[in-house]
């Protein structure tokens, strides 16, 4: 995937890091994820919440590959997580009690991180989009794991 300045965006770059960009809040999760079923590496989602009004967005997104990704909200929404780790049971579903992160992560280099949950929202969110091997390495690590090691594991 390329990272062009658009109308959705600024793309900005450093030493550390191939690219930066800055999202409008118009960009949702399904523009920013379009070349998903191209790609083979694993996707990683932290999401405060995803609802059942919400869920046809969701729905969306995963359909595009339907494999090799990490799910995880926070408990209270463990109806929906419990949803999705039915409809598409290669999805690694989780929840934790915790969680009000909002990042995806893909392998191997990049990461965004916002203030919009996982689902089509009207709210007024914008999002950090960071192309970085060593950002995708350190999130993955200090935000991730931490989460993932105190999770509780969904099944449909």
């Amino acid at each position: 995937m390329v990272w062009n300045n658009d109308s959705y965006g600024k793309v900005l770059k450093s030493n550390d890091i191939s690219e930066i960009k800055l999202y409008k809040p118009s960009h949702s999760w399904n523009m920013k994820l379009s070349q998903l079923a191209r790609q083979r590496a694993k996707l990683i989602i932290l999401t405060y919440s995803t609802n059942d009004s919400e869920y046809d967005a969701v729905q969306k997104i995963f359909q595009k590959r339907p494999r090799n990704i990490l799910f995880i909200c926070h408990s209270k929404f463990e109806r929906s997580a419990r949803n999705i780790a039915a409809q598409f049971p290669e999805i690694e579903v989780y929840i934790h009690d915790k969680l009000h992160t909002k990042l995806v992560a893909y392998a191997p280099d990049t990461v965004y991180i916002g203030s919009d949950n996982f689902l089509d929202s009207s709210w007024h969110d914008c999002t950090v989009g960071i192309r970085s091997k060593k950002a995708y390495n350190w999130c993955v690590r200090e935000i991730v794991e931490p989460i993932l090691n105190n999770a509780k594991l969904i099944t449909g």
